[in-house]
């Protein structure tokens, strides 16, 4: 059967304002606000920290405006809001469950742009961990990165504190390098596969990430 675009429209907006997610009023708004915090679980597992905006890569696909020209400004995340950040996500797990399992991800952008807060930020999770306010063996701290800006020095930080990496990698070097672009506008296959052989090589537990286009 053929449709019209403005009658599958029509079906798609039927269905978001059966659902709440679109409201025509701005009491009906806050209705529904009020109806999701009695329903949310403040007893957060999972903690982002977007250490930075900036990236030093251009993907044809990414759906935001990062560049690393803006990595030394105020797009950095700094010491002082980091320490905000976990501190509030400390007192939110509170008595946390000895059962579950926590993660905090540094995420970006590319946050190994901003490798002093960065490394500033697993010391003082392992010295909340030691104090006993942050879960010791449950506990996971992961790094969200492109992979490029990795080397020697880097990857012992991580293996000192136990920090899995996610890389993200679009496939083969035929592929990946078509839309996965440096600064440059050069591929970024050949150093982003090198530094996770370095990874494996110092035993860093590392998983690949892949977006799928046809």
């Amino acid at each position: 059967m053929l449709v019209s675009n403005k009658s599958v429209n029509r079906e798609i907006i039927k269905k978001l304002i059966n659902r709440k997610l679109i409201v025509d009023n701005l009491q009906e708004e806050k209705k529904e606000i009020k109806k999701l915090q009695s329903k949310i679980n403040y007893e957060l597992d999972t903690f982002y920290l977007v250490l930075t905006r900036s990236c030093n890569f251009k993907c044809s696909y990414c759906p935001f405006s990062c560049s690393s020209k803006n990595s030394k400004g105020e797009d950095l995340m700094s010491i002082a809001t980091a320490k905000k950040g976990i501190d509030l996500w400390q007192r939110l797990i509170g008595k946390y469950n000895t059962s579950k399992q926590y993660t905090v991800i540094l995420y970006g952008g590319e946050p190994f742009l901003n490798i002093k807060t960065l490394e500033w930020v697993l010391s003082y999770i392992e010295k909340l961990k030691q104090l006993g306010k942050l879960p010791k063996k449950n506990l996971q701290v992961m790094a969200d990165t492109n992979g490029a800006l990795l080397d020697e020095g880097i990857i012992k930080m991580l293996k000192k504190y136990n920090v899995a990496v996610t890389v993200a990698l679009d496939g083969i070097a035929k592929f990946n390098d078509r839309y996965r672009l440096g600064d440059k506008k050069g591929g970024t296959f050949d150093d982003v596969f090198k530094n996770i052989i370095l990874l494996k090589k110092h035993k860093v537990l590392t998983y690949v990430s892949m977006m799928a286009i046809p």
